[in-house]
């Protein structure tokens, strides 16, 4: 009996597009930094607790999470520095989908929606120590409310075979040597002029995590691939008919 190659050919076909179709991973990248607030840190109208308050010597933890596959349409920079720039002032273009300031178990989102960053290397000068941060501010100056507000994360410490900005690693007390965080959140009332929200801080950093988490992120099919699966069916059909 004669053996025809179009099954196989077909049967090929339908493996290519269940590979094709099969999830893809992607990874959520969480960065946490924590550490103590100096003496020149303050809560002018009581957002973090009463107002007026100096939040010297109280624990501070800034959260960034954003997924690795948004990276490749940032701006992304070369080695020795490699940094993703995001929300230049439209929401596509936002880089993280957290954005988050913790103090004394008080939770305060920045929406970053005017700048966001994220990088290591060296910025400036090739001879200076390597660095990793993370940055994200919001500022709208129409409308009812003025809002200017800002997260800086940034340490002067990177661990060996850190190369990529999705590269997984921790930092301890012992281990960062030099470091400086800052927040500021200020939100006005354009009619009255009063500040609904004024606070400020500065810290060192203690702790930093950067963390994946991989989700099933599904592929798409090429809109020819079913096309192509049924044009090997029809001519396997036409072929044993005529045998």
């Amino acid at each position: 009996m004669r053996r025809h190659p179009f099954p196989a050919a077909l049967a090929a076909a339908a493996i290519v597009l269940a590979v094709t179709a099969f999830p893809a991973a992607a990874a959520t990248m969480t960065i946490i930094g924590t550490g103590i607030l100096t003496e020149r840190s303050w809560d002018i109208t009581g957002l973090f607790g009463p107002a007026g308050a100096n939040l010297g010597g109280q624990r501070v933890t800034m959260t960034f999470v954003y997924d690795s596959e948004a990276l490749p349409y940032a701006d992304a920079f070369t080695t020795p520095t490699l940094r993703a720039i995001g929300a230049t002032g439209t929401p596509e273009a936002r880089l993280f989908s957290t954005s988050l300031l913790s103090i004394g178990g008080v939770e305060y989102a920045v929406a970053g929606t005017y700048n966001e960053t994220v990088g290591l290397g060296q910025y400036f000068d090739p001879a200076e120590e390597d660095s990793y941060s993370a940055g994200s501010q919001t500022y709208v100056d129409t409308g009812p409310v003025w809002i200017n507000e800002a997260l800086s994360l940034q340490v002067f410490t990177l661990p060996d075979g850190v190369t990529e900005l999705d590269t997984p690693f921790s930092l301890g007390a012992a281990e960062i040597g030099r470091s400086y965080s800052s927040f500021s959140l200020f939100r006005q009332d354009m009619g009255t002029a009063a500040p609904q929200v004024f606070a400020y801080g500065e810290f060192a950093v203690d702790s930093l995590v950067v963390s994946s988490s991989d989700t099933p992120a599904a592929v798409p099919l090429p809109t020819s691939a079913p096309l192509a699966a049924t044009g090997l069916g029809a001519l396997w059909l036409v072929r044993r008919r005529r045998a």
